[in-house]
């Protein structure tokens, strides 16, 4: 799969624009559950509240008792069948729609059925089964004519505590889904221009970026090529503008640092020059020293040829003074043998003189 390489103008606006979009569907999504249940919470307190307000309606208007004569319902001596004024007063009052059933069937009504009121038709039989059978109210979704309603029937008893029939206020499902569509379509339509918006504003803020981004990447690039003779002009008061600042110093710390190198180079040159003066003087020096070594040498050799002759001279010296000592010892011992022989003769003598002397 080949990959797609977008310039950082594209990439920065696909970026603000992709998050503006995941903004407004999360906003959408947030506010169409919040605004859904919003309205169904106004919608069970305006049941709630059009249930009293019909009911105490009904006991100002007709004081008395609830009860039954025949197929009709009566509050006090009053007749409610067909009393359609009753119920169209409280639509006009509470804005629901209202009806009063006798048992499980409708009397009086502003329900509305093929365009005329519902009169006669019956209640579902869940409805029934819940107010007239157990005599407790309902509250919740019933399918009134067709129709999706929030409904709420209260119990009509009579004095004995007898369930007769019904009262029932409701809003249609479809009105209230309306308001909520309403309410979001004016929410994704202000998202939409919002993101238009969005992505205009950024792809101006992106172009004055890119343009100064341009310059540095020129800058870069002719230093790269070794041209150091340019500056990077960058208008902007932001962070770019600081890149830019950094860039032109460092331009500016190479060419002092070229500078710098190029002065140690002729520091070092002028150097190198005495020292190869020096070095020529000293293999001059060393020629004569060679020279001189070389007659030393000769002097030395001759030296030597002396010393080998006087080495001799001295060994036959030696050797004559070793003859001499070897005679000299000799003749000591010689002339000891004979003071010996000398020292006996005596002593003869001298034993040979005592006898005559005695006689």
């Amino acid at each position: 799969m080949k990959r797609v390489n977008l310039k950082f103008k594209a990439k920065i606006i696909f970026t603000i624009s992709s998050l503006l979009m995941f903004l407004a569907v999360a906003i959408l999504v947030e506010v169409y559950f919040g605004v859904n249940a919003m309205v169904e919470r106004n919608v069970s307190q305006q049941i709630q509240s059009s249930s009293k307000s019909g009911y105490r309606l009904l006991d100002e208007r007709y004081p008395g008792e609830w009860q039954t004569d025949g197929d009709k319902l009566l509050k006090g001596t009053k007749i409610i069948n067909d009393d359609n004024e009753l119920v169209d007063a409280i639509k006009s009052d509470t804005d629901s729609i209202s009806t009063i059933f006798l048992f499980d069937t409708r009397i009086a009504t502003n329900v509305m059925k093929d365009g005329k009121r519902a009169t006669g038709t019956k209640m579902s039989e869940q409805v029934a089964n819940t107010v007239i059978k157990q005599g407790e109210i309902y509250e919740g979704d019933a399918i009134v004519t067709n129709r999706l309603y929030q409904t709420k029937y209260t119990p009509i008893k009579d004095s004995n505590g007898k369930t007769i029939g019904a009262f029932f206020v409701g809003v249609e499902k479809g009105s209230v889904a309306a308001q909520v569509n309403k309410i979001i379509i004016s929410i994704a339509t202000f998202s939409i221009v919002a993101i238009l918006l969005g992505i205009i504003i950024s792809v101006l803020l992106v172009r004055s970026i890119s343009k100064n981004i341009a310059r540095i990447h020129s800058s870069l690039t002719k230093i790269s090529s070794g041209d150091l003779t340019n500056t990077c002009e960058v208008t902007s008061n932001d962070e770019i503008k600081e890149i830019a600042d950094g860039l032109n110093s460092t331009i500016q710390n190479i060419k002092n640092m070229i500078m710098n190198v190029q002065s140690e180079a002729e520091n070092i040159e002028v150097v190198v020059r005495c020292v190869s003066e020096n070095v020529n003087a000293l293999n001059s020096g060393l020629e004569d020293v060679s020279a001189s070594t070389e007659e030393l040498s000769a002097g030395m050799e001759e030296t030597a040829a002396s010393a080998e002759e006087m080495t001799a001279t001295a060994q036959e010296i030696e050797k004559t003074v070793e003859s001499l000592a070897e005679s000299a010892q000799s003749g000591a011992l010689e002339v000891l043998k004979i003071n010996n022989r000398a020292s006996e003769t005596k002593e003869m003598v001298n034993v040979a003189k005592r006898p005559s002397t005695f006689s």
